[in-house]
């Protein structure tokens, strides 16, 4: 919230400003306002005026003025944001069967291709071999991986922070 006299005097000697009033003869002062930033859950940085190192990729507007924030508690990642890795990948076949029927009769009847065929009657059915396809996952990176995930680019890494001065001296 701005308050006129303290704003008006940090504009002309470009630093924070608390102004107090002296209740008695013992000295005891009241504060009456002040522009002193509020740093709860944020840690310190010093001007940056340069943007060097502190720019506005990580305060707002960027760290070249007393009083600015910046940083974050949590982020989330982008996709390009996580190292490059890649995914494990299997298919289990555990193998499969086929039910066969309908082969009715004895001789040819119902046979494909002629001759004779005998042992199955009607409504009786049986199984062919169990096999497996020998499917596997195939990737750039090899068998049973996935393509590579992750772009392995830099990230945002500024904890809540606060352009302050360290030392503030009380005239």
């Amino acid at each position: 919230m701005p308050t006129p006299v303290v704003d008006e005097i940090r504009g002309r000697v470009g630093g924070t400003v608390t102004v107090f009033q002296r209740m008695n003869a013992a000295g005891d002062l009241l504060r009456v306002a002040t522009n002193v930033p509020n740093k709860a859950g944020r840690v310190s940085a010093m001007l940056d005026a340069t943007g060097a190192v502190l720019n506005s990729a990580t305060m707002t507007p960027d760290a070249s003025a007393i009083g600015n924030k910046g940083g974050a508690q949590a982020i989330t990642l982008a996709a390009t944001e996580m190292p490059a890795h890649f995914h494990g990948a299997g298919i289990s076949d555990q193998g499969h069967g086929h039910a066969v029927g309908g082969i009715v009769g004895t001789g040819n009847n119902g046979v494909q291709g002629g001759g004779t065929y005998s042992g199955i009657t009607s409504g009786t059915s049986t199984a062919a071999n169990s096999n497996t396809t020998g499917v596997r996952v195939s990737s750039p990176n090899g068998l049973d991986t996935t393509a590579s995930a992750g772009g392995g680019n830099a990230h945002n890494n500024v904890q809540p922070t606060i352009v302050c001065n360290y030392i503030i001296r009380v005239l």
